[in-house]
């Protein structure tokens, strides 16, 4: 159930807390929304929890796509400072 809504979806087993998990984000988002904005229309929360949900969907990939390097810069400066430690 998500706000006052009844969903019924055929899914596998192994996914079903996934989506369990996903429909309390999506109330806690939309409790979170509702009082912070009260006497607003549910679309208008809908909207809001999902504009929320996709940015941090987004923020998440850029962090993933940007971890290698970060890694990668993390061994060269350590073979930098073990070379000018060496000297």
């Amino acid at each position: 159930m998500i706000g006052k809504q009844q969903f019924a979806f055929n899914i596998s087993r192994d996914k079903e807390e996934m989506y369990r998990k996903g429909a309390v984000y999506v109330n806690e988002r939309l409790r979170e929304y509702q009082t912070l904005f009260p006497g607003q229309a549910v679309e208008r929360y809908l909207s809001t929890v999902a504009l929320d949900i996709a940015m941090n969907l987004l923020q998440q990939k850029d962090k993933k796509s940007t971890l290698p390097f970060l890694d990668t810069l993390a061994e060269l400066t350590k073979e930098i400072e073990d070379v000018i430690d060496a000297k």
